[in-house]
């Protein structure tokens, strides 16, 4: 398939929609009559890119993450550089990190992240591209709680006005991974 420009504006658009109106009001609340009339584009327009609005939100949601795997793809090991990444990336996407992390309607997108970053977690112990963890706890119950744990460390870390610079919650990261790598 080609690269159509026009299409590629028009998501844009319907991306940025939606996330100024989840960060106004309510997820529940938006329709597609609001999202298009904020995007500036035609209702049938909508339905030529995107099935209905939680599929919208995913795809906003799928392309940042996608970012953010790409960001930490050449992984050195180095959990503060990586937790740097993480975080300087949240910190410059503040208002999606926002959207997805405050929960409300996004539990199904929420719990495929969470799914998805505990695979892929899982994936890299398997084929030894972080260190073997030496510990007591079955591997996907130490996923879960590793991607839920930088989950909600992200979040409170929105919540709190980015209260730290990225560079400091590196190390909180990395010290919190540690602690979860720990032998029981």
């Amino acid at each position: 398939m080609d690269f159509d420009p026009r299409i590629e504006r028009t998501r844009q658009k319907l991306h940025q929609a939606i996330t100024e109106l989840v960060l106004a009001k309510s997820y529940d609340s938006i329709s597609i009559r609001d999202v298009v009339a904020q995007a500036k584009v035609g209702y049938a327009t909508f339905y030529r890119h995107y099935n209905d609005k939680e599929a919208l939100l995913l795809d906003v949601l799928d392309e940042l993450l996608g970012e953010l795997k790409v960001l930490l793809r050449p992984s050195s090991g180095d959990l503060t550089a990586e937790g740097t990444l993480i975080f300087t990336h949240a910190a410059q996407n503040g208002p999606l990190y926002k959207v997805l992390l405050q929960g409300e309607g996004t539990q199904t997108i929420l719990a495929k992240i969470q799914a998805d970053g505990v695979d892929e977690l899982l994936s890299h112990w398997a084929n030894g591209s972080v260190e073997e963890i030496k510990t007591a706890v079955p591997r996907p119950i130490l996923a879960n709680h590793i991607v839920s744990g930088i989950m909600a460390l992200i979040k409170w870390w929105l919540e709190h006005d980015m209260s730290y610079p990225p560079t400091e919650m590196g190390r909180i990261y990395a010290n919190l991974f540690s602690m979860s790598n720990e032998p029981s």
